[in-house]
């Protein structure tokens, strides 16, 4: 596999140092997220250095929460339950990706088509857990639990007393969908919660708010 190599490789790990400084700041926030200056301040560069890497604001916006989803890919593999009460803990990012989303229905945001790829992922391999095996019926249970976990976030961050994590749950349970992998009593799976951390590697957990 080639590697870049020289400014490009420069570049590249440049990208990755901000996303990363992104996922702290964002992680040590409140609701309203941290500022673009925050962000750079933390990779110790300027504003305009930073978006300089992406192109401009909704650009690096929609980077975050591609690394997001990625990091808690790995995290959070086969995890629903815990990779919700997890985003639970980071409002801002949740914020971030209910923005993000409802901007991306725009034809020439950055976003569009990542989240038109993401949607079509997660029907696919929430529908694959249902009871008939990725049948139509299990394509429509897909549909319902995206489109409910999306609204439980826009009502969590008004509310934020609503448990979120319990409601998906239990909607997944009634949607007859196996979204958990149990993990072993001894605990010995318990996801790695660290920003950037390279917990299990898998596909992915299938949705859940602000991931």
């Amino acid at each position: 596999m080639n590697r870049p190599r020289g400014p490009y490789a420069k570049t590249a790990r440049r990208r990755e140092e901000i996303l990363q400084a992104a996922l702290e700041a964002y992680a040590e926030s409140d609701a309203a997220g941290p500022t673009i200056k925050d962000i750079a301040r933390r990779a110790g560069l300027s504003e305009a250095g930073v978006l300089h890497h992406f192109g401009g604001r909704e650009e690096l916006l929609t980077a975050v929460v591609a690394e997001r989803d990625e990091v808690d890919a790995r995290a959070y593999a086969d995890h629903f339950a815990p990779l919700v009460q997890h985003n639970m803990q980071t409002p801002g990012l949740v914020r971030l990706f209910t923005r993000i989303a409802a901007a991306s229905v725009e034809s020439d945001h950055p976003a569009n088509e990542f989240f038109a790829a993401r949607y079509a992922r997660l029907r696919d391999e929430i529908g694959a857990t249902g009871p008939g095996g990725g049948d139509d019926e299990d394509a429509w249970r897909a549909r319902v639990m995206l489109a409910v976990v999306d609204g439980l976030q826009l009502q969590w961050l008004h509310d934020p007393s609503i448990d979120m994590a319990g409601d998906a749950v239990r909607l997944a349970e009634a949607l007859g969908l196996a979204l958990d992998e149990e993990a072993p009593a001894d605990g010995t799976d318990e996801p790695d919660q660290t920003p950037g951390s390279a917990g299990p590697v898998s596909g992915g957990s299938p949705a859940a708010p602000g991931s």
